[in-house]
């Protein structure tokens, strides 16, 4: 499973960013930091992300006031633990 932000998540759905996005959800998933502000609603409409939602699993990270890349990467570096996730299934 890939571990992302919402911006990458949003490049899938950019024709011509990825050489096969579908594969890329299709094979392995995806595992999606949500941070405030992303409009995860409109994003989620997309077809492509629509058509794969069952392997989207979304965190909605609130110990951090802005979940970047490198603040993530440095809390997994010293052992913090990601809790409730939350499926796209569920959302609806």
């Amino acid at each position: 499973m890939l571990l992302c932000g919402a911006d990458l998540l949003a490049s899938l759905t950019i024709p011509g960013v990825w050489e096969n996005p579908e594969a890329l959800l299709q094979q392995h998933g995806i595992a999606c930091i949500v941070r405030e502000g992303t409009d995860l609603d409109a994003l989620l409409q997309h077809e492509l992300l629509n058509r794969y939602m069952t392997v989207l699993v979304l965190f909605y990270v609130c110990c951090m006031p802005k979940p970047g890349g490198l603040s993530v990467r440095t809390c997994v570096g010293v052992g913090c633990v990601f809790q409730f996730p939350a499926s796209c299934r569920f959302l609806a």
